[in-house]
């Protein structure tokens, strides 16, 4: 599931039905240990993927989010809508998680098959786009 060197990816079925079209994949130490608290909002199209997680929680968040348990294969087990001040469900079969603003992952059965596809090479996905006002804004 995890694309090393990848900061930037798509994340799609695996009958190619587009989930998210902008996800930070969370390699650092520092953005699995922050994750989405640096944000005010994501836009519906983006998200936070945490390879090699078995839970989350959603302390300290200014809104709430769903989250995806994924096992190893990337097959969905779980979808969850988790407001703030929260611990996830854990799941023993969880390998790797997603978190997307809360509705983008609604209806996802467990079981459907998600893969993550590269994009162009950049930092984060909003970084880039609060400068010029757009995108997820940033604390």
């Amino acid at each position: 599931m995890e694309i090393p060197g990848v900061s930037v990816a798509r994340l799609m079925t695996d009958d190619d039905r587009p989930l998210l079209h902008r996800v930070i994949i969370a390699h650092s130490f520092s953005q699995r240990l922050f994750g989405l608290l640096p944000f005010r909002n994501l836009e519906p199209h983006e998200g936070m993927f945490f390879p090699h997680t078995r839970w989350i929680h959603t302390f300290a968040m200014r809104f709430s989010i769903d989250v995806a348990y994924l096992d190893r294969e990337g097959r969905v087990l779980y979808v969850e809508t988790l407001p703030p001040q929260r611990i996830g469900s854990f799941l023993r079969a969880t390998a790797h998680v997603v978190e997307a603003p809360k509705g983008a992952l609604q209806g996802l059965p467990p079981g459907t098959k998600v893969l993550l596809t590269p994009l162009q090479r950049e930092s984060t996905p909003s970084s880039t786009k609060s400068q010029t006002g757009s995108g997820a804004e940033r604390r």
